[in-house]
């Protein structure tokens, strides 16, 4: 019977962090069934034993190692989310063990003794305590999903920091339990548990922040990388072009023949096309406020990915209102343009064509932005800019969201999309300020 309460026990106890990770990440199992299999049967027998022959902070340390080995080998998911999971998880299941035992002892009036020698560890609070875990979950899934999705890169002081945080939490809930059962107050222990908690939290999001800066000026190294390149390419095409216009110099002063001359101009002209990468000269025709460091950022990217890139911008837009548009406007013209480009990139890249264009124009009512991007699949416009939808797949079209806001509060911008057979076009009119209010 002992025995039965033990598999009975392990069960549940192995089962219960897999569903806490299945509310909050959805992970999918590993593909190697059998594997699976094999990782869920070590993970029984392994919480049998340890409840067998070990208890207190023991059994709940060893256990903590088994059910994080079982979450990683179970499903598809990466050893830092698996090791955050576990952590959290084990936080977590802190207060369904408390609020029993409080129930149990203030509400349903149940001697401590009985609680601590029958109830306690029984078959029955597991089922309880699992319930109440899942539940509790429930509730609180959307902000323990938001700490869980982090990106947090596995380095020793996010390993080390973890450990200690989840070691020092357990040992001051077994504190607390037995302080409690001989009538101690466990005011100070419960702050503890609140400031390790607290600490780890905060840890963790700083780390986010880091990683999330430290990748923002790894873009910004590459950008100045392309753009030290593409300057070194214009000084040597400068110095190039110099010399050609001392031979063609040279050649008229020597008398040559005008045919002669003719045919080295067109050689020079076809030479001069094969090595300037025209797009880029024609940024020359924005305005020096920042936008043309992004569209060049952008069209840079795209080459790398092997994408035929076409650039078209009229060259009134030098003195158009793009030079004279306020912070807030211009920050949010970033942002939708960022958007707009990084997702027609995506689609290019994985279309046959591999096709982006960029084209600005100055109309009478503003200044006209036109993106235009192959793709593969079919597109339903009746989607596009809803919550969670993305050509990307399961995951994207946040970006779009964050669009479809700034539109509906800037009435300085407004968009239009179409989709043909082979190109999806999105529009983007940036207002002149006369107009912007008539909306």
């Amino acid at each position: 019977m002992e025995l039965l309460s033990y598999i009975l026990s392990s069960i549940i106890v192995v089962a219960t962090p897999l569903i806490f990770v299945k509310i909050l990440l959805n992970p999918k199992l590993r593909n190697d069934k059998s594997k699976v299999i094999v990782a869920i049967l070590v993970a029984l027998i392994s919480s049998v034993l340890i409840y067998k022959y070990l208890d207190g902070i023991f059994r709940s340390i060893t256990i903590s190692v088994v059910t994080f080995l079982a979450i990683y080998k179970i499903y598809v998911i990466t050893i830092n989310k698996a090791i955050l999971s576990i952590v959290i998880y084990m936080i977590v299941i802190i207060i369904p063990d408390l609020l029993l035992l409080f129930s149990l002892i203030y509400v349903f009036d149940v001697p401590k003794e009985y609680c601590y020698n029958t109830i306690s560890g029984s078959l029955l609070s597991n089922i309880i305590v699992c319930v109440l875990l899942i539940i509790i979950t429930w509730l609180l899934k959307n902000p323990i999903r938001k700490l869980l999705n982090i990106k947090v890169d596995l380095n020793s002081k996010i390993i080390i920091f973890s450990i200690l945080s989840l070691a020092s939490i357990l040992v001051f809930f077994f504190d607390v339990i037995e302080n409690f059962r001989i009538g101690t107050k466990i005011i100070f222990y419960l702050i503890a548990i609140f400031t390790f908690v607290s600490a780890l939290i905060i840890v963790v999001y700083e780390e986010n922040k880091n990683i999330k800066l430290q990748s923002k000026y790894d873009k910004l190294l590459d950008f100045m990388e392309i753009y030290e390149v593409e300057i070194e390419n214009e000084r040597i095409m400068k110095h190039e072009y110099k010399n050609q216009l001392i031979t063609i110099k040279s050649k008229i002063i020597d008398n040559d023949n005008k045919n002669n001359i003719i045919d080295y101009i067109n050689n020079m002209i076809h030479d001069e096309t094969n090595f300037v990468q025209e797009e880029y000269i024609k940024f020359q025709y924005l305005p020096p406020n920042g936008l043309k460091a992004l569209l060049y950022f952008k069209v840079s990217s795209a080459k790398n990915k092997n994408i035929n890139v076409n650039i078209n911008i009229a060259s009134t837009i030098k003195e158009s209102i793009l030079k004279d548009l306020t912070t807030k406007d211009f920050r949010e013209l970033g942002m939708i343009l960022g958007i707009y480009i990084d997702n027609a990139i995506d689609a290019s890249e994985k279309s046959e064509e591999k096709l982006l264009g960029i084209e600005i124009y100055d109309q009478e009512d503003g200044i006209e932005f036109i993106i235009s991007n192959s793709y593969t699949g079919k597109i339903d416009e009746s989607k596009v800019g809803k919550v969670h939808f993305s050509t990307k797949g399961k995951g994207h079209g946040y970006g779009l969201l964050l669009v479809k806001k700034i539109l509906k509060s800037n009435k300085r911008f407004s968009a239009e999309k179409e989709i043909s057979e082979k190109l999806y076009i999105q529009s983007l009119l940036v207002k002149n300020k006369s107009d912007s209010s008539k909306k």
